[in-house]
């Protein structure tokens, strides 16, 4: 079971906001976890680079990112009457978007507001039935005009859901905006700590990437600057367990059964199978799972093809309601990506475990 203080470091990442191309949130947290033990860097991207292990140039070197953004939105427009548009940073779920409350990060600091919309009293026939487009809804922070609207924000400034986490199923559960993928930022956290307080023989860079949600852009330019021999990816995958999600079209990825361990053309098959033996050996609990697509969708799709080419796997933590303000994540799962990963770094690290010259 996670502790009561991981528990607390999981809600204080779980509250920060951070839109695809402004992570600094997100990052600054990281950092403040991990300056005390491991040497740190950054770069133009906003990518935020951890050192741990080893640093022998004959060192197997390891990278594992996961990326440091959420889903969001940017300010566009500011009517006479101050009401603001926006357009997505990312793939918001649109039916989910309409009265969700929201945080816009201003100069002047955060200001809380809502998306609104035209009330169901007065809607027509045909606009019941569909999904509003977002110049059809806006965001309501409560000002009188734009010349006030202006005194707070300004165009260009983003906005994301307003965090509110909680915990439920007798501490099992756990729903937030943004687990996707904050939930793989404090596993990473986890890990670096456990390596640099191990001292194993192995060189790791864990990368905080930023940019995952317009297209893994943060991926790209960590690995030409860490020039890994292999590398992980931590993020979330589509719990398929809910009604009305077809399975033989999706697969099975449940919550609370462990983590997915992804097998599609994104992820190197003898990686793959390293993971799967150090789970079995360890007594980890795992799902073999294909993903929601054969290729794409996660940063291994990017990795991989970097350079001469980069063996990848990727960890995936089942999540509900994906790219909503409302996602859900099992923290079993999140424990069970901890530890997962823990020991495969450490098989890594001794060469009598795995075939360092099947990576270098």
């Amino acid at each position: 079971m996670l502790t009561s203080e991981q528990i607390l470091s999981i809600k204080e990442i779980l509250s920060t906001h951070s839109p695809s191309g402004y992570e600094q949130q997100a990052v600054e947290w990281m950092r403040r976890q991990v300056s005390s033990y491991c040497r740190t860097d950054t770069d133009s991207i906003g990518n935020f680079y951890m050192y741990v292990g080893s640093e022998y140039e004959n060192s197997l070197k390891v990278m594992i990112t996961a990326h440091a953004d959420e889903v969001g939105f940017q300010i566009i427009d500011i009517d006479k009457k101050g009401y603001v548009y926006v357009r997505k940073v990312g793939g918001a779920d649109s039916q989910t978007i309409p009265g969700t409350a929201v945080v816009a990060i201003t100069k002047r600091g955060e200001i809380e507001g809502v998306f609104g919309k035209k009330p169901p009293h007065i809607l027509s026939g045909m606009e019941r039935d569909k999904t509003p487009g977002l110049s059809d809804i806006w965001v309501d922070f409560g000002f009188d005009s734009q010349k006030e609207a202006l005194e707070y924000i300004n165009y260009g400034d983003y906005i994301t859901a307003k965090s509110s986490q909680f915990i439920t199923n007798n501490g099992k559960k756990i729903i937030s905006k943004a687990l996707d993928n904050k939930i793989s930022l404090f596993i990473l956290e986890e890990v670096v700590k456990y390596i640099s307080c191990n001292n194993l023989p192995i060189q790791v860079v864990g990368v905080a990437t930023a940019q995952e949600e317009l297209g893994c852009r943060g991926s790209i330019v960590a690995t030409w600057k860490v020039t890994p021999d292999i590398a992980f990816c931590l993020d979330v995958g589509i719990a398929t367990d809910t009604p009305t999600i077809s399975k033989q079209k999706f697969g099975t990825l449940k919550l609370g059964q462990g983590v997915g361990i992804i097998k599609n053309a994104d992820n190197n098959e003898l990686l793959t199978e390293a993971l799967i033996n150090t789970a079995n050996i360890n007594c980890l609990p795992y799902q073999i799972t294909t993903g929601s697509q054969p290729t794409g969708g996660t940063e291994t799709s990017r990795i991989q093809l970097m350079m001469k080419g980069i063996p990848t796997a990727n960890i995936a933590i089942p999540c509900r309601y994906m790219h909503s303000s409302v996602e859900m994540c099992d923290l079993r799962d999140v424990e069970c990506g901890i530890l997962l990963l823990q020991a495969e770094i450490e098989n890594l690290s001794r060469s009598n475990n795995h075939n360092f010259n099947l990576f270098k």
